[in-house]
């Protein structure tokens, strides 16, 4: 390999340039190379650059890189090859340089040298895109919810109350909240001219997580609570019984959430409820009201993101 004079041109980036980071650039090119100096002349207009010079001799264009790398620890070093067809560029703290090897014949043209030392540049400056920040949300919803043990429960129409924190980042969300649905009840005849009348309010801690697709926002449920459950039977003005209890439950369910407009949005949901202590309840000797072990319920809500 020939020896070659180098050049040291010294780049500090205008405050109009693309990449303006504060971190200096050094240009490094052959000082008899018409074609380095015209590749130079590219690059400085490429990047919008005001060049200072100063000279020195040096051979090899890893000595050469290392030498300047010593004058100026926290540089951006390019290094402009026209005999070789190439560009190198050395970053600080990192001890291998990057090479861009070109196609068109050695010191044929200035201007892809300078196009590929331009790119190099832009790439080791451009700003890394920050890390999303995590959103966070509370919501407040309204909505009417449908439940029962198809051929054991009376199907109940209960309004239903949210409130639920959510975080989400990196298009998935988690949540928590609390559900209230109720209270609400039903009067059945249940024969022998016995009415019952059944009450149930439910309090439920949710925990959700899924995934956010377009504005659809899907999400797995699981929820444990209890209920506040009353029965009285009565035959005309006679009452047969009266019972109260707190039995509690646990849950497993699927949401779809979809964002509308101004903070508003839809939800609807579906559950599968584990009854944990299901009673049979009496009017005098008889059974005349029975509880499921498994419930399905269904609600449908707007809420508002606070």
């Amino acid at each position: 390999m020939v020896p070659f004079a180098a050049s040291w041109v010294v780049a500090a980036i205008a405050a109009s340039s693309p990449a303006d980071t504060g971190t200096p650039i050094i240009i490094l090119l052959p000082a008899e190379s018409q074609t380095a100096s015209v590749a130079a002349a590219y690059l400085q207009n490429e990047l919008e650059l005001v060049l200072q010079l100063e000279t020195a001799s040096l051979d090899e264009p890893r000595a050469l890189l290392a030498r300047a790398r010593s004058k100026w620890p926290s540089a951006l070093i390019v290094l402009l090859h026209p005999d070789r067809n190439e560009t190198w560029m050395s970053r600080p703290h990192e001890a291998e340089p990057v090479v861009r090897r070109l196609n068109h014949p050695p010191g044929s043209s200035a201007y892809p040298l300078a196009i590929a030392a331009a790119e190099l540049v832009r790439n080791a400056t451009a700003p890394k895109p920050l890390p999303p920040k995590p959103e966070l949300e509370l919501a407040f919803s309204v909505g009417l919810g449908i439940s029962g043990s198809p051929g054991v429960e009376r199907t109940l129409a209960q309004p239903v109350f949210g409130l639920e924190l959510r975080l989400g980042t990196h298009g998935l969300w988690s949540s928590v909240g609390l559900r209230v649905r109720g209270p609400s009840s039903s009067n059945t005849d249940v024969g022998g001219n016995i009415f019952v009348d059944y009450s149930r309010t439910d309090l439920a801690l949710q925990l959700g997580f899924g995934p956010e697709l377009d504005r659809w926002h899907l999400a797995l449920l699981v929820e444990a609570g209890l209920s506040v459950v009353s029965v009285d039977a009565q035959r005309g003005a006679e009452l047969l019984g009266s019972n109260r209890r707190l039995p509690f439950w646990l849950g497993l369910g699927a949401q779809i959430r979809r964002p509308l407009f101004s903070g508003l949005g839809a939800v609807v949901c579906v559950e599968l409820i584990r009854v944990l202590s299901p009673a049979d309840f009496r009017g005098g000797p008889d059974i005349v009201f029975s509880e499921g072990d498994w419930r399905l319920q269904s609600q449908a809500a707007l809420e508002w993101v606070l």
